[in-house]
């Protein structure tokens, strides 16, 4: 039953969206104007019938060009939106049917001074603040005008009523609607406060949470310029050091090789970090555009198990791997690659000489698990708390390679972009990092 209701409220409210018009249309001042031109001729098409009832053939007639006038109105501005001289032509004729009413309808005797005041409270609405002192100037000065011609002229008021059952009839009915008037149109202006307070309020939301995003985003730009300003220098000018030393002076073969393979590996970390910084800052401004596609997970991760198990090799690291030859995942085999390659790249880096590095991929529930374990140094919980974001420290490996932190809050980003999750598990015997992806029906 309560399912009923609230969709013919649901139908009401539409409806009656459809009368005033669509906030997205008109402003509210706009809106108010033709809740009112509707309330308006419900009400003067309600009373025509009465006047003519109670033999109120003056008023009638006034009543009956109101009707056609608030329909006009109505039309300029809802429909033609033709919206100031609409609403300036209906303060016009409301000024002009007062005037005339009082005079053909008894004066002070008949219904126009509550009348006056409720076409004040209408005016009101309608006009803008800074227009309001008009409107009371000019209220004030047309109702003394009216009482005081009635006083000095009398034989300028019709008296109409025939009786005083007449006269208390009309008075009542106008008091009524007078009433009856003020209540819907004080309860459409608060509820469209309400309405309006609400969408400022949801906008302000909106807005603060922008900002607190825009001032995340401020921060990682300074990092990365902090980043790039130090951390991205430091290794290339201990390569301009090796290079003056090597031009320098004579070097034996064995210093050469040496200075040669630090040369290698500086480089090599130097471009692994730039290649991190250019892919996050690249999706930072551009976005990242995902290709999701049914892959072979060996064919995806092969090259870079090929050239990781070289690296490792150079530092006497053992890697192995068991990935099942027609595993499947649903990924975009670039993005998985850069995950795996910085996952890899630093399971090497923070593990000694000697140690292990294992690959393991298992399907369970839908999903495929990859995990790079490493009997590495570990992560203390203190970085693990902040270990895919930038507030994460830089830090060094076994063999004092820099590290930065860009490719784990890179490998968080893409996995997420494509639907899966990562996590890490760290102790003072190593650590392992887990990424879940899809796999196909």
């Amino acid at each position: 039953m309560s399912q009923f209701i609230n969709m013919h409220i649901r139908k009401l409210n539409k409806q009656w969206l459809k009368l005033i018009g669509f906030p997205s249309e008109f402003p509210i001042e706009v809106r108010s104007f033709h809740a009112i031109s509707v309330f308006s001729f419900i009400i003067l098409l309600l009373l025509l019938p009465f006047n003519l009832w109670i033999g109120l053939i003056s008023s009638s007639i006034i009543i009956a060009a109101l009707l056609i006038l608030q329909a006009f109105f109505y039309y300029l501005s809802r429909r033609r939106r033709i919206h100031t001289p609409g609403i300036i032509a209906y303060i016009i004729a409301t000024y002009a049917t007062l005037t005339l009413s009082f005079f053909l309808d008894n004066g002070s005797n008949g219904p126009v001074l509550p009348l006056f005041f409720l076409t004040f409270m209408l005016l009101i609405v309608l006009t803008a603040p800074r227009h309001h002192w008009i409107v009371v100037v000019t209220h004030i000065t047309m109702a003394q005008s009216l009482l005081v011609t009635e006083q000095v002229m009398p034989e300028m008021v019709r008296q109409t009523y025939k009786s005083v059952n007449e006269r208390y009839i009309d008075l009542i009915s106008t008091y009524v609607v007078t009433i009856c008037f003020i209540y819907f149109m004080i309860r459409y202006l608060r509820n469209n406060y309400l309405r309006e307070h609400r969408l400022a309020v949801h906008r302000l939301k909106s807005i603060e949470k922008k900002n607190k995003e825009l001032q995340q985003i401020n921060q990682e730009k300074n990092r990365i310029f902090s980043i790039i300003a130090h951390d991205l220098r430091s290794p290339i000018d201990s390569i301009q050091s090796y290079l003056e030393l090597i031009n320098m002076q004579a070097l034996r073969e064995e210093e050469k090789e040496i200075f040669n393979r630090s040369l290698l590996d500086l480089t090599q970390h130097t471009s692994d970090m730039l290649s991190n910084m250019l892919l996050w800052a690249n999706k930072q401004m551009n976005g990242a555009s995902v290709q999701m596609r049914e892959v072979r997970l060996n064919d995806a991760l092969r090259n870079v198990l090929n050239v990781g198990k070289t690296i490792a090799a150079k530092k006497g690291i053992t890697l192995e791997y068991t990935i099942e030859p027609e595993q499947k995942v649903i990924a975009d085999p670039d993005m998985l690659g850069v995950v795996f390659r910085n996952l890899l790249n630093n399971a090497i880096k923070f593990t000694h000489p000697g140690g292990k590095i294992l690959v393991h991929a298992v399907s369970a529930a839908g999903a495929c698990t990859l995990s790079v374990s490493d009997t590495g140094v570990g992560i203390s919980p203190e970085k693990m708390e902040h270990l895919f974001t930038l507030k994460n420290e830089a830090s060094f490996g076994t063999q004092n390679e820099k590290g930065v932190g860009l490719g784990l809050i890179l490998c968080k980003e893409y996995i997420e972009m494509q639907g899966g999750t990562i996590r890490a598990a760290s102790s003072d015997k190593g650590t392992t990092f887990y990424i879940t992806l899809a796999i196909p029906n």
